[in-house]
């Protein structure tokens, strides 16, 4: 069943409960009000009789007088009958009407009662003549109403005539609420991978239509980036292995056309060593890219000290690259061990700081770069690396962190375009910010901003 017809019948549902209730209230509260009138009807026809009767004279069970003998002319459907203190019948309508003794105790208790007999509601009422004689005045009569009869017909059609419009109107309602949902259902029927860029378009009214329309573009957003980068990864894949592997085979073809020296020999082997070890690192790069990517990398975390990491860092490339120089300001370094403290992964953390000292040092007119270390605010440290190169433009800042993005004007620098989308993956996993300033004839200054250990585990 649609969702249309389901809130269709439970908008009937409901709005015919609530109707018979209100209809239902309606006939009791006239009903109750006939009822009343009924019995004062009652009342007035019994103290009627005994004014007539026995208000100045005294009635005997012996003279018992029947209505039939009498001018009085009561209706047919009413009836009334007198008893004495004594629970003796001194007057009836019909000599065959009775009523009970211990009904009649009851009324002298109550002075007044009402009860049924038989097809008959009775209003029992205890009286006293002008003689301070007692009786018991008891009227019987059937309560039945055309005015109620035809009230509860007009009430059972305006019932069917409200609840009919009521479904067509439920019906028509449900189908403009949910037509937002149908057009947006459409929308997303059109949307192929062709159509990877196409988005839904709707009307924000802040409801929950508009934030279902919202999270479905940010998901579309997420799959096109997805998409893009898949797209980019298996055309700069391609380039970035064959360029190497071309030069390999190349070199490997020349070397085997002549006789070589040793030396000649050495040197050919040094440089095919140097493209596998480069594709090493690019295919190395990318598989840590893609594990932290779609969430599959989950190493240990444990609380790390960050200038230690950077030192290890730094350590670990004059290793590889005797040549670069490094420079720390320590004239900002927080003094409480505790400030340099954060949580996190050390291997994907050197990984990110080693890829930004690298670049730093790549990228300066002197191989040279700069850290400092420092607190910025209560709960924060930061670094910073700089480094003494060209001004990245400001239209670049964002492309350089998507994967293999080269500036057209450092593609004469040997690099993959991995590293920089790899750190700012590393740094969303450990919650930090990564942020890039850069001044003109000064270079470039990325910042990482960490939350430290003891903030982190008090949040």
């Amino acid at each position: 069943m649609q969702i249309r017809h389901k809130l269709a019948l439970q908008f009937i549902l409901i709005s015919g409960i609530l109707i018979c209730l209100a209809l239902f209230l309606i006939y009791i509260i006239f009903a109750n009000q006939l009822r009343s009138e009924f019995y004062k009807g009652l009342e007035s026809k019994a103290l009627m009789t005994a004014e007539m009767l026995v208000k100045h004279n005294s009635l005997q069970p012996d003279t018992s007088i029947s209505g039939n003998n009498q001018e009085v002319d009561l209706p047919a459907k009413e009836k009334v009958i007198i008893y004495n203190s004594r629970y003796e019948k001194v007057y009836a309508f019909n000599k065959n009407d009775v009523v009970p003794e211990f009904v009649l105790k009851n009324i002298d208790k109550n002075k007044n009662l009402k009860f049924k007999v038989r097809d008959y509601e009775a209003l029992g009422i205890k009286y006293r003549n002008k003689l301070n004689e007692d009786y018991i005045l008891v009227c019987q009569g059937m309560f039945f109403s055309d005015d109620l009869k035809g009230l509860r017909n007009v009430l059972i059609t305006v019932f069917f005539i409200v609840i009919s419009f009521i479904g067509f109107g439920g019906y028509l309602f449900a189908k403009q609420a949910l037509s937002p949902i149908n057009d947006l259902m459409n929308q997303m029927d059109e949307v192929y991978p062709a159509q990877i860029g196409k988005r839904l378009e709707f009307e924000d009214n802040k409801d929950e239509l508009s934030r279902l329309a919202t999270m479905f573009n940010n998901l579309l957003d997420r799959a096109e980036e997805a998409y893009l980068n898949q797209k980019g990864f298996l055309s700069n894949i391609s380039h970035e292995i064959k360029n190497p592997l071309t030069a390999i085979i190349t070199r490997l073809d020349v070397l085997l056309q002549h006789e070589r020296t040793n030396a000649e020999y050495r040197t050919e082997i040094s440089s095919t060593l140097a493209d596998m070890q480069e594709m090493k690192d690019v295919a190395e790069q990318l598989m840590q890219l893609a594990r932290i990517t779609s969430g599959n990398e989950s190493g240990i975390f444990q609380n790390l000290r960050l200038d230690e990491l950077v030192w290890q860092s730094k350590a670990n490339l004059l290793r590889l690259h005797p040549d670069y120089h490094f420079k720390m300001e320590a004239n900002e370094l927080p003094d409480n061990p505790e400030q340099l403290e954060i949580r996190g992964n050390e291997n994907l953390l050197k990984t990110a700081i080693s890829n930004l000292l690298s670049n730093a040092c790549k990228f300066s007119s002197d191989q040279t770069a700069t850290m400092k270390i420092f607190s910025p605010e209560q709960g924060k440290v930061q670094l910073d690396i700089k480094d003494k190169g060209a001004p990245i433009p400001e239209e670049e800042q964002k492309l350089i962190f998507k994967p293999f993005y080269r500036s057209p004007s450092k593609r004469h620098i040997k690099g993959t375009g991995i590293g920089l989308p790899l750190v700012l993956q590393i740094l969303k996993m450990h919650n930090a910010e990564l942020k890039l300033h850069s001044i003109e004839n000064k270079g470039n200054c990325f910042s990482l901003i960490f939350n430290i250990a003891s903030a982190a585990n008090a949040s």
